[in-house]
């Protein structure tokens, strides 16, 4: 938490623009440290991070802080995004989705995997991948699968098939 706000700070106060990548996983920073950092890189705009990994921080689905870690992945450089293992959800999720739908996403990697997404939000993510330049999207356990079962998995794994192939990856 107060790690990271620091963190983010100095990257802010420093105008590190010339960072190109940024690893910071298992470091428990939760929302308010790993907000506050993606807030930074956001905020400097034409930042050359191409990496981040904030992977197995404790992240949750909080509608303040993932925002920014959402929006990080509109970075005009950013090739390998990674948040896997944490808790995020749903909201997340839906902000990550719309930001990769969107045509100045040049993110080539995405690894959202272990995360509480759902269903829904699991499906609607690798719908968008026929229209934006990811090549790897990794998924592992995002689905509902105390909710909607075994059906809702096949449903997700089939959709996935149908868009590899399309997209030909």
């Amino acid at each position: 938490g107060t790690g990271g706000i620091a963190i983010g700070k100095g990257i802010l106060e420093g105008n590190q623009t010339h960072i190109l990548s940024f690893k910071i996983s298992w470091n428990r920073l939760k929302n308010v440290g790993a907000g506050a950092i993606a807030k930074a890189f956001v905020d400097l705009g034409g930042s050359a991070i191409s990496v981040v990994d904030f992977s197995h921080n404790n992240i949750i689905d909080d509608e303040i802080h993932v925002l920014s870690i959402a929006n990080l992945i509109l970075q005009p450089k950013m090739e390998h995004y990674n948040c896997s293992n944490n808790r995020l959800g749903p909201i997340y999720a839906k902000l990550l989705r719309e930001n990769m739908s969107i045509s100045k996403c040049e993110a080539k990697e995405v690894d959202v995997g272990f995360n509480p997404l759902g269903t829904f939000e699991t499906a609607h993510i690798i719908e968008n991948m026929k229209n934006n330049k990811i090549r790897k999207l990794k998924l592992e356990n995002t689905c509902d699968v105390y909710k909607g079962g075994d059906e809702d998995i096949q449903y997700v794994f089939e959709l996935s098939e149908r868009v590899a192939r399309a997209k030909n990856v």
